[in-house]
């Protein structure tokens, strides 16, 4: 994930998640403290199930948070192994 800002007073950008229907939102490791403001989503680290979510940024200004971002919302599915090649020995 990448956070653009262009104000250049921003000293760190905060990345979070939390389910759709929950009312917590939790961070996705630490403050990002340097441009690009990237982060990774790695479902597994995070104890994330399958379902939909919500992502967000939050930046910091000094001391003071600014307002939060307008969510993104994600689906996490398992995957579709259907149609996956498959293989047989003789």
């Amino acid at each position: 994930m990448r956070a653009r800002v262009s104000d250049l007073d921003i000293v760190s950008v905060q990345f979070e998640f939390k389910k759709a229907e929950d009312a917590t939102w939790t961070s996705m490791g630490a403050p990002v403290t340097r441009i690009p403001y990237t982060g990774n989503l790695d479902p597994a680290a995070l104890g994330m199930s399958y379902g939909d979510y919500h992502l967000r940024t939050v930046a910091r200004q000094g001391r003071q948070y600014r307002p939060r971002t307008a969510a993104i919302t994600v689906t996490l599915r398992r995957p579709d192994t259907s149609s996956a090649p498959s293989s047989s020995r003789r």
